[in-house]
C-alpha cells in the first residue's frame, strides 16, 4: 500500500468513527428525553436543583467553577457540625473553596453515575437518606464523600453534602492543599479562567511542558549526533519527526498530567480532557510523519 493510501484509509477511518458516535448519539437522543421528562416529574422543586443527588452535585460543582462560593455553600449541610471544629454557617464559603480544590485534585466526578431520583440508590449499603458521591484515597484510609437528603427551611427533602463530609473538608483540605510556591503564584495571577481553567494552572502547566520539550530537544540533539551516521540519508527526516510532533506530544503530555493530576482542573476542564482532541491532532501528526519517512 502506498503512502497516499495509507494516509486517506486513516482519515476514513477516524471520519467514520465520528459519524459512527454522532449517529448514536442521535438515535438515543428521544429516549433520553422521554426518560428525563419523566423522572422530572418526581423531583421537588428547588431553585438550586437539589431535589436530587445528581442536581445537588453538579450545582456544587458548577457554582465552584464559576467561583461563586456563597452558592456554592448552600450545597453543604452545614448543621451539627462537631463543635471542637468551631464551624458555623459563616464559614461555608471557605469550606466549599477548600472542597473544590481536594476535588479537583483527587477525585473526578462521575455526575452520570449519580442517582437522579429524589430518593437515590437503593442497594448501596448506605442508609436511604444518604448516596455516594465518591471516594478519597487519604495516608489515613479511604474517605467516602457523601451526599445526603436533608429538609429543606419549608419541609421539602432536597439534597446536600452531608455534614459528615463537610466536617472532613478542614483534614482533608490540610493534606491535598498547593504547596506555597503554587499559592504564590496563585495570588499573584488575575482571578480570570480560561475554558473552565484558572489562569496559574495554565501558566505552571505551559511552564511544565515547554520546558519539558526544551530538555528533551537538547538531550534528543546530543544522542542523534553521537548515535546516528551522518551520512544516514533519512537523518534530517528522523530529526524532524523528533523535533516536531513527538517532543511536542511528550510536552503536551508533560503539561496536562501537572494540570489534570496535580494542581486539578474542575468540571469543564474534565471535559475537555475527556475529549483529547489536542492529543488526536497530535498523533495524527505523528502518524502522518512517520509515512514521510518513506
Amino acid at each position: 500500500m502506498t503512502r497516499n493510501a495509507l494516509i486517506t484509509a486513516f482519515f476514513a477511518g477516524v471520519l467514520f468513527t465520528v459519524l459512527c458516535q454522532t449517529t448514536s448519539n442521535a438515535q438515543s437522543e428521544p429516549a433520553a428525553a422521554e426518560a428525563a421528562k419523566q423522572e422530572a416529574s418526581d423531583i421537588p422543586e428547588d431553585a438550586l436543583n437539589r431535589g436530587t443527588p445528581r442536581g445537588a452535585a453538579l450545582g456544587f460543582l458548577s457554582a465552584v467553577q464559576d467561583q461563586n462560593y456563597d452558592k456554592a455553600a448552600e450545597y453543604l449541610d452545614l448543621r451539627n457540625l462537631p463543635r471542637n471544629l468551631e464551624l458555623t454557617a459563616e464559614d461555608g464559603p471557605r469550606l466549599a473553596e477548600e472542597l473544590q480544590l481536594v476535588l479537583d485534585t483527587n477525585l473526578w466526578v462521575d455526575i452520570a453515575a449519580l442517582s437522579n431520583d429524589p430518593e437515590g440508590w437503593t442497594g448501596d449499603g448506605l442508609p436511604a437518606f444518604r448516596d455516594r458521591l465518591g471516594v478519597i484515597k487519604t495516608s489515613t484510609g479511604d474517605v467516602e464523600l457523601l451526599l445526603q437528603r436533608v429538609p429543606r427551611g419549608d419541609g421539602v427533602f432536597i439534597w446536600k453534602l452531608s455534614n459528615v463530609t463537610v466536617a472532613r473538608i478542614p483534614a482533608l483540605y490540610g493534606e491535598f492543599s498547593y504547596p506555597p510556591w503554587v499559592e504564590m503564584i496563585r495570588a499573584a495571577t488575575p482571578d480570570v479562567s480560561f475554558l473552565g481553567i484558572e489562569l496559574f494552572k495554565w501558566i505552571i502547566g505551559l511552564t511544565a511542558g515547554i520546558l519539558t520539550y526544551f530538555l528533551l530537544f537538547f538531550l534528543a540533539k546530543i544522542a542523534l549526533n553521537r548515535l546516528v551516521r551522518e551520512d544516514w540519508p533519512l537523518r534530517d527526516s528522523f530529526w524532524r519527526l523528533i523535533r516536531g510532533p513527538l517532543l511536542v506530544l511528550i510536552a503536551n503530555t508533560s503539561a496536562g498530567y501537572v494540570m489534570v493530576y496535580k494542581l486539578g482542573v474542575g468540571v469543564a476542564g474534565q471535559e475537555i480532557v475527556r475529549a483529547r482532541t489536542i492529543t488526536t491532532i497530535l498523533l495524527t501528526w505523528l502518524i502522518v510523519s512517520l509515512t514521510n519517512l518513506w
